[in-house]
């Protein structure tokens, strides 16, 4: 459907060579691979030669969401919403999972376009007409999440605008789904996890659901060995390229391992070491250093002995 929609753009503009187009493009966007063929548009433009389209960069962003949001999700709004529709049933409440989802995924979405639309009105997208501002925004907004087009010059945005970003590519897109990062639904059991032991409760609540221990210790895990990798790789390309600012090293290596593809236009400077690390950081992002971890470290016919171990106490903050 995305390829089709975008042949109405391509074809008539490069003929036949417009189908291959959409169809790279549409795969491109639902995978979250943000791989673009557009090089001979405009010089490492990517997307941003169609900025004030919204056919293509609505359908992009389209693709993008729902292969974002995880097949899980995907499958519990058809069965639970659409076929009941279908069948003049009653819809049925979509899972505990969806909705935290979808819902994490909305608040990213419009959070996102808000600070990027405020810190880039008067740089990469001044000169442009408020439509035209708009959609770009919420096009930077969804993309690094984690798609890796875009419709704007990543190299000149604001040290701030690139940080947002770096959140943005950080947190990822949903479990179960075509996106990197951390994931939006690990993000909120942390931050559910935090508010908790701040109101000073012992379990970490959603939506009046009580989240089980193990999966806020999964949590915590992923965000911390993620952070610690992200953190290495960064300092990997400050010491071997000094020219690089710490917002683009760091930017650089988050968008590793959030397997988005964007770049502040220093890549391809990058030495042979920073862009190994990076490589390096891409495939543990997209295994997941969790599940990464626990390939290295299971060793065959391990198994629990059972015994309790004695309390340790210790004082933390």
């Amino acid at each position: 459907a995305g390829a089709v929609l975008m042949m109405l753009r391509f074809v008539p503009q490069f003929g036949l060579k417009g189908i291959w187009i959409a169809a790279f493009t549409s795969i491109s966007a639902f995978c979250n691979a943000g791989f673009d063929i557009l090089g001979f548009v405009m010089k490492d433009g990517n997307l941003i030669p169609y900025v004030s389209d919204p056919l293509i960069c609505l359908t992009v962003e389209s693709l993008i969401v729902i292969g974002g949001i995880g097949f899980i999700v995907v499958g519990d709004i058809y069965y639970s919403q659409i076929l009941k529709r279908i069948h003049k049933e009653k819809p049925e409440h979509l899972n505990f999972h969806s909705t935290i989802a979808l819902g994490m995924t909305a608040i990213l979405i419009i959070v996102g376009t808000v600070l990027f639309f405020l810190c880039e009105s008067d740089n990469t997208l001044k000169g442009m007409d408020f439509g035209t501002k708009l959609n770009a925004s919420l096009f930077q907004s969804i993309s690094p999440r984690t798609a890796g087009f875009c419709t704007v010059d990543i190299a000149k945005e604001h040290d701030f605008t690139k940080m947002i970003t770096v959140i943005l590519m950080f947190i990822g897109a949903s479990p179960a789904g075509t996106g990197g990062g951390i994931k939006t639904t690990t993000f909120v059991v942390l931050v559910a996890a935090v508010v908790s032991v701040m109101k000073g409760n012992e379990d970490a609540t959603i939506l009046k659901r009580r989240l089980d221990k193990s999966t806020v210790y999964r949590s915590l895990s992923i965000v911390f060995s993620a952070a610690l990798l992200v953190l290495i790789t960064t300092g990997i390309i400050l010491s071997a390229d000094p020219d690089v600012s710490g917002v683009d090293a760091l930017f650089e290596a988050t968008s590793g391992f959030g397997t988005v593809g964007l770049s502040a236009g220093v890549t391809q400077t990058l030495s042979w070491i920073s862009k190994l690390a990076v490589t390096f950081t891409m495939y543990v992002g997209r295994v997941g250093p969790v599940s990464l971890g626990l390939a290295l470290t299971l060793q065959k016919g391990h198994h629990s002995t059972g015994s309790i171990l004695p309390e340790g106490k210790v004082i933390v903050g």
